[in-house]
């Protein structure tokens, strides 16, 4: 009896001194790999291109050729990207809150990336066995389309996180949305609002509605299958109404003007997509 206590308190003391080696291994790994984790993020913020070239860096933009008034606009010339740069104040209230509703609610509050959103996203898209959510935050897309390419890697998703966090330390809120608003592709190669205001409503940014805004904002998940000229019209109306919705649940716009909005059928205010050339033999003579 004395034999079979006494074996078991040595088969007790083995898993005990066992439990406290693998907390102590575990403990030393984990402090390891997070000096390891600090080295490298220190040693990407200070080898990577400074936050400030966000503002200096060559920025494609569209040519327009005029007439002899400078009033009217007889051809735009542009590559790829159809942009053009509008300053603070051109820029309306009515594209910043669809933004902010669309791609990220906390955008005034995290410095840079949001743990609870990628979190949220991780959780959504392994519930449905596929992506649906993302969890990057205004800041990150603007350093992914400024700095980085459009490629899914590892390497890439840090080097986001890296670009967003000195974003977030050198400039403000406001200057990071106007960048993000000038920068994101709405599709038909029209980057920036501007851009996207002339190629679907031929008005200017200044002069978009609610409706309206909440259309260009639901396109910027994947301008491609949500293109309004596109298959998937009444996926990007659902879309723009979950939008204006998600507006009114954060309390971002006037509860009325919501309400008018959701009543609106915008698809049937997008102009049909074309680029002509006026005055011709002027515009090849140029």
């Amino acid at each position: 009896m004395k034999d079979k206590i006494k074996k078991t308190k040595i088969g007790f003391g083995f898993i005990k001194l066992f439990l406290k080696e693998s907390f102590f291994v575990s403990l030393y790994v984990s402090i390891m790999l997070a000096m390891l984790g600090t080295g490298i993020f220190f040693y990407l913020m200070v080898k990577t291109e400074p936050a400030s070239s966000l503002f200096t860096r060559n920025i494609a933009q569209t040519s327009i050729i005029y007439d002899r008034t400078g009033q009217h606009t007889l051809y735009e010339i542009h590559g790829e990207e159809n942009r053009k740069i509008l300053a603070h104040e051109e820029i309306p209230d009515v594209m910043r809150v669809t933004a902010i509703a669309t791609e990220d609610n906390n955008f005034y509050i995290h410095q840079g990336i949001d743990p609870k959103a990628i979190m949220r996203a991780l959780k959504t898209n392994f519930e449905n066995g596929q992506i649906l959510q993302g969890g990057s935050t205004i800041t990150q897309q603007l350093a992914r389309n400024a700095f980085l390419t459009r490629e899914k890697t590892l390497n890439r998703k840090v080097l986001e996180a890296v670009y967003a966090i000195k974003i977030e330390r050198h400039f403000s809120k406001e200057q990071i949305l106007d960048a993000y608003l000038n920068e994101v592709p709405y599709g038909s190669n029209a980057y920036g609002i501007e851009a996207a205001a002339e190629t679907y409503f031929d008005k200017k940014a200044s002069e978009l509605t609610l409706d309206e805004a909440a259309l260009l904002s639901a396109m910027t998940k994947a301008p491609s299958y949500y293109s309004p000229y596109g298959n998937n019209r009444e996926a990007l109306e659902r879309r723009q109404r979950d939008v204006l919705k998600k507006t009114a649940e954060l309390r971002l716009a006037d509860p009325a003007m919501i309400e008018e909005a959701l009543k609106i059928n915008t698809l049937e205010k997008v102009i049909p997509l074309n680029q002509p050339i006026q005055a011709p033999h002027f515009v090849f003579y140029v």
